[in-house]
């Protein structure tokens, strides 16, 4: 059974107990997939949430463009469940005191799980808390993901119980966990008796393993350790209160306190009032070595201390001072065997918390734990070498940083072997330029000895040498540098620069491209820069360079007679395939402005559809005849992966078809661009797999494609892709007509008045229709028109007098984007505005006239009922209007000549 655990925020340093009941299901055969609405901001201190982290999906990671995307997928893959989904999305954010905002977000979340339960074949959610990611499982629930459950911990959820929708998370869940017996109970309160069967009780324990240390001998003063987050359900101002009392007693006693929270400030200015912090000054620890390692001290602590490294006889060999909660010092030295000390103070009545960490390993030659590099000097021809360990365990991570010097222009050798099984880097750093941040070159698991060259100019440079893996054993390396100078890039084809013989063979099994890279001036007195390289097969060559103005670079042939340019200060790609002989490349800014560079030049598999410059390859109009495409792609420095673009113009069946090469992986990702209705899942080619196939029914419109290949230092993936198109005969037709069922309004008529009713002619059977108001013959007065759904309303009061016919443009669009649009002609009603005058004398009674139209009008401020009355003057009723509540009735009559009296409610005669 394959389930998956959803957290707000995990790991998190107060989140140990999830990861041990993850750990425990794990242990008993389940696979467990952790999911995580967000990274948690805190550093993980814990070597156990490291390796958590690197096992963590986390939602938001998407960002706000796949969180639309995949809403948008979902609403047109499952339209049912999705409206259902957004239909308790309003019902339970429109009473939540997080609002309507943050329950969308919900949904698309629950949207983004969806796409990944199905590739991951999970069957079971289950969250912890019963607040936001309960709600995430609840509606990736209802959008058709598995069933879930989860647990409730408290008190939050039982203070807020309807504003979480906490009831309707029980009722769709398949059970639910409290960690107590009182949890139980109040879970039983928010759902049915028949319910109480799925409402669990699991405790939050602690692993056997922590019962196993060896005991402590109990300290001869009183000590308290309370271990738990500050905040109100805990109760921590309590103990600081008790503690208070006990030493006003003459009781010496120690509270300790380990964790942070909401009510940090409040109880460390308790402690401050009663006067209950500095008493504890020092802190010692003490540890021996049985041989010379080396020993790092790393810390975080609320406020400042001081960490000191005392020998045998506490004698101070080394300090470090600070919070490091946001800091990579670390206090190091290389120890030979012996007893030692480690001592923390703040030097003054401050409190602070810490949590302290001690790592011994390996020896550090080079001292970088506190990042300080290590200074070669001025490089020469004379090799300089180096030998020492690196590593990354639980938090500590020793790199070793070096700098040094050119005194002129020189190509810099970079040589290391590292252990067997060990993967080491090289990471460029100050003074490289921008491509420092596109690629460290690596010596991976499969090498021994790498080596790499840069052009370099005039001044102080550091680089680093890195570890890859995570919690491995520390990795050895010996390094040798040398600088030789540098050959000038030439101002004409004749004094070019050579870069020499770039051989580079398209024969399995692929190996990584082939890189050269320089730093270069160009501009004012040096107008232009020439390279010379020579091919000795057909290969695609890419250039590409980042500067400091805009610079153009030309790709020449053997006579200097031009092939193709691209002008650019970075990121753009000049990419040409080109057969086996001698070629230049020209740098010039075109003017007097001086420019320095970064270029890469990069030899490797030829291109057929050319996306280094991201331009997609137009397939057209896809029919049934099958379409074939063999190419390389890969992730390396100049990053190419195939870009297709094709069109559909009916309903078909499209099926993707690749095969790539052994050890290859390879990863395909299609998206629709018209209409703009889905973005579609990455689908893997693995290194254990040679043919993926992957059917999408598509409407009419356009889509795009790509393939993908390996990361960065990897070598070049092949692929060979067949597509082949099935019409399902499910054609879509345009709609060919539009009708209102009315054209006439009267005029004086309220804004939102109702005028028809829209309809459109369509061939297609159960279609659905937008209206608009659109642009075109007839479009004149389309701003005095709403259209609300398919109904035509008003959105002014018109005047017959003033004008007596409008017209508008209507568009209808179907559900595969087909329109038709048609003018109307909207007709103004004149209306009988005169108003008989009734003349009312001192009593009451209406002077004797000739009516025969009466129209009565009432305006009620209030919304009780009343009715008119008419009566004549013997009191007989001659006219009663129906009871109203609205605000304003009008009530007709139609009298013959004779005198009449007006009643409001039988009471107010006027």
């Amino acid at each position: 059974m394959k389930i998956a655990y959803l957290i707000n925020q995990y790991p998190k340093i107060s989140h140990s107990f999830i990861r041990r009941e993850i750990l425990a299901l794990e242990a008993l055969g389940l696979s467990v997939t952790r999911f995580s609405i967000r990274s948690c901001k805190e550093p993980l201190i814990d070597a156990a949430d490291q390796e958590e982290l690197a096992k963590t999906n986390i939602i938001l990671d998407v960002g706000i463009i796949g969180l639309l995307v995949s809403l948008i997928k979902i609403a047109v893959t499952r339209p049912n469940r999705w409206l259902n989904a957004l239909r308790l999305t309003f019902k339970l954010g429109w009473n939540s005191e997080r609002g309507l905002l943050l329950h969308f977000a919900y949904l698309a979340e629950a949207c983004v799980l969806v796409s990944r339960f199905s590739q991951l074949n999970i069957s079971h959610f289950h969250a912890h808390f019963g607040t936001n990611s309960a709600m995430v499982v609840l509606l990736n629930h209802v959008l058709g993901g598995p069933a879930y459950s989860f647990t409730v911990h408290g008190p939050k959820e039982f203070e807020k119980v309807e504003a979480i929708g906490l009831p309707k998370k029980i009722d769709c869940a398949s059970f639910v966990v409290g960690i107590s017996s009182y949890g139980r109970s109040q879970l039983y309160r928010w759902c049915n008796y028949n319910e109480w069967n799925k409402i669990k009780v699991i405790h939050c324990g602690l692993d056997e393993s922590f019962f196993s240390h060896a005991q402590q001998p109990i300290p001869e003063e009183l000590r308290l350790v309370c271990v738990g987050r500050l905040c109100e359900q805990k109760g921590q101002l309590l103990l600081v209160e008790a503690a208070s009392k006990l030493v006003s007693l003459g009781y010496k006693f120690k509270l300790v306190l380990v964790g942070d929270g909401e009510l940090r400030a409040p109880i460390e200015e308790a402690i401050k009032s009663d006067k209950l912090e500095g008493d504890d000054s020092d802190d010692y620890y003490q540890f021996s070595l049985d041989k010379t390692a080396g020993v790092s001290v790393a810390w975080s602590s609320s406020e400042s201390i001081t960490v000191e490294l005392l020998d045998s006889n506490k004698t101070l060999i080394k300090s470090l001072s600070g919070t490091n909660i946001y800091d990579d010092d670390v206090l190091f030295d290389n120890l030979k065997a012996g007893t030692y000390y480690l001592h923390l103070l703040t030097g003054n009545n401050t409190v602070s918390n810490y949590d302290v960490e001690l790592f011994v390993g390996p020896t550090d030659n080079v001292d970088n734990a506190s990042q300080t590099p290590k200074d070669l000097g001025d490089l020469t021809a004379t090799s300089v070498t180096q030998s020492d360990y690196i590593y990354t365990y639980s938090g500590f991570s020793d790199s070793d940083t070096y700098s040094f010097t050119l005194t002129e222009a020189s190509v810099v050798d970079f040589t290391w072997t590292d252990g067997v099984g060990d993967n080491t880097n090289i990471y460029l750093g100050s003074g490289f330029g921008t491509f420092e941040d596109l690629l460290p070159y690596y010596n991976g698991d499969y090498e021994e000895t790498v080596s790499y060259q840069r052009t370099l100019g005039a001044g102080t440079y550091e680089f680093t040498i890195d570890y890859k893996y995570i919690s491995n054993a520390p990795a050895s390396y010996n390094l040798t540098l040398t600088a030789s100078e540098a050959p000038d890039a030439g101002n004409s084809l004749g004094e070019a620069q050579d870069l020499g013989l770039f051989s580079y063979s398209i024969t399995s099994p692929l190996t990584i491209p082939i890189f050269k890279e320089f730093s270069e001036v160009v501009g004012g007195d040096d107008s232009d820069d020439y390279f010379k390289f020579t091919l000795d097969n057909t290969v695609g060559v890419s250039a590409s360079w980042s500067s400091s103005e805009t610079i153009t670079v030309e790709i020449l042939d053997s006579n200097g007679t031009f092939i193709k340019s691209l002008s650019s200060n970075h990121n753009d790609v000049l990419f040409e395939n080109l057969n086996a002989g001698t070629y230049y490349l020209h740098l010039l800014t075109g003017n007097n402005t001086v420019s320095a560079y970064d270029l890469v030049l990069q030899v490797g598999p030829t291109d057929n559809v050319d996306n280094a410059s991201q331009t997609p390859k137009d397939l057209g109009d896809l029919t049934t005849t099958p379409f074939n495409q063999s190419d390389y792609v890969h992730g390396n420095r100049i990053q190419d992966h195939d870009i297709y673009s094709l069109t559909l113009t009916e309903e078909t069946v499209v099926d993707f078809t690749w095969t790539d090469g052994v050890g290859d992986d390879t990863r395909f990702q299609l998206w629709s661009i018209s209409p703009v209705f889905a973005t579609f899942n990455y689908f893997y080619n693995w290194e254990d797999e040679e043919t993926v196939s992957y059917q999408e029914t598509l409407g009419p419109g356009t889509y795009r494609f790509e393939m993908w290949g390996s990361g960065p230092v990897y070598a070049p993936a092949s692929y060979d892709l067949t597509l082949t198109a099935t019409p399902t005969g499910n054609t879509n037709d345009s709609p060919t007509d539009i009708t209102l069922s009315n054209t006439t309004i009267d005029e004086n008529e309220p804004i939102n008045t109702e005028i028809g009713t829209l309809t459109t002619t369509d061939t297609d059977a159960e279609e659905t229709f937008t209206y608009s108001l659109v642009a075109g013959e007839g479009d004149t007065d389309n701003s005095l028109f709403t259209i609300d759904g398919n109904v035509l309303r008003s959105n002014a009061i018109f005047d017959f007098e003033a004008q007596e016919t409008y017209s508008i443009r209507v568009e209808t669009t179907d559900s595969a984007n087909n329109t038709y649009s048609e003018a109307f002609i909207i007709n103004i009603e004149d209306i009988n505005e005169s108003i008989a005058t009734l003349d009312i004398d001192d009593n009451g009674a209406l002077e004797p006239q000739d009516y025969n139209l009466i129209n009565l009008y009432s305006s009620q401020l209030d919304e009780s009922e009343f009715y008119f009355l008419i009566n004549n003057f013997s009191n007989d009723l001659i006219g009663k209007n129906s009871t109203r509540t609205d605000a304003s009735s009008i009530f007709s009559y139609l009298n013959e000549v004779g005198e009449i009296l007006l009643d409001i409610d039988g009471n107010n005669k006027v």
